[in-house]
């Protein structure tokens, strides 16, 4: 019989743990790195061949390093001289242009002071003679004046000419792209008017009912709205429907919309009812 509908008037008790008592430990748990590492100061620039100091490594300088004792182990072999670097060569024609560049610094300082006194002394000179003109210089001067003003009116009036004619020349450009513009607008929209008239049946009621095509006289556009003997003679599928009996002929069959004169209607009427 169960006991498990009856009150718990005596609570279970834990016992004392005596884990305490006695601890286990295995490699895995202890910390193996107990201390942060630092790189050395030295370390990098140990690694770099060639670096006195710990920066990086210069690839490119140790492969053209390479490359040119390789040429020269090749060279002594074959009883050549051997190559000089291609750095010294680089820092031997650095220190050439920049000596030619102080030596050029320097020669423009001189003639910088040369020249600025000796144009102190010419204006000098050119100012004293400014200040007495001689006779035949006032008169070159007048003469040149004259002409100069002859030569001015002259090319404004040619100017003037040069203008107008181009001023006309551009109002008759756009009279005849005006022109022409509207010519293309009237053709385009008269094209336009004729497709829409011929493409749509309802409005080309003669092209739809007689098979012809429309023709653009007066007779063409008034159309064909004549009231026939029969109501069913005037409409638009008509002659897709007549077509219908002329399957066996040259022409062969084409679209038909009325589904009991199709080819296929045809051929089960006659093959299972007749």
């Amino acid at each position: 019989m169960s006991t498990a509908h009856r009150p718990n008037w005596a609570a279970a008790k834990g016992r004392e743990s005596k884990a305490h008592l006695s601890a286990q430990r295995t490699v895995q748990d202890i910390a193996q790195h107990t201390k942060l590492k630092f790189r050395a100061p030295a370390q990098a620039s140990s690694t770099a061949s060639g670096s006195e100091s710990g920066g990086r490594r210069d690839l490119k300088r140790e492969l053209e390093s390479a490359e040119w004792a390789a040429r020269n182990v090749k060279r002594a072999r074959e009883g050549l001289e051997p190559l000089t670097r291609a750095d010294e060569e680089v820092e031997g024609e650095e220190g050439k242009r920049r000596a030619a560049i102080q030596a050029a610094l320097e020669l423009d300082k001189d003639s910088d002071a040369d020249s600025s006194s000796d144009d102190d002394d010419d204006d000098e000179e050119g100012k004293e003679r400014s200040k007495s003109p001689s006779a035949g210089q006032i008169k070159e001067e007048s003469d040149d004046g004259d002409e100069s003003d002859s030569d001015e009116d002259s090319d404004e009036d040619e100017q003037a000419l040069l203008l107008r004619e181009l001023e006309k020349i551009r109002s008759e450009r756009a009279a005849e792209k005006a022109r022409l513009s509207a010519l293309a607008d009237s053709t385009t929209q008269l094209s336009r008017e004729q497709e829409i008239a011929q493409g749509n049946p309802l409005l080309n009621l003669q092209h739809a009912l007689h098979g012809s095509a429309a023709s653009t006289t007066t007779e063409a556009e008034e159309g064909d709205f004549a009231v026939r003997k029969r109501w069913d003679h005037d409409v638009i599928f008509k002659n897709q429907a007549g077509a219908a009996g002329n399957t066996g002929g040259k022409g062969g069959s084409g679209f038909v919309n009325d589904l009991t004169r199709s080819d296929f209607h045809r051929k089960f009427m006659s093959r299972y009812i007749r």
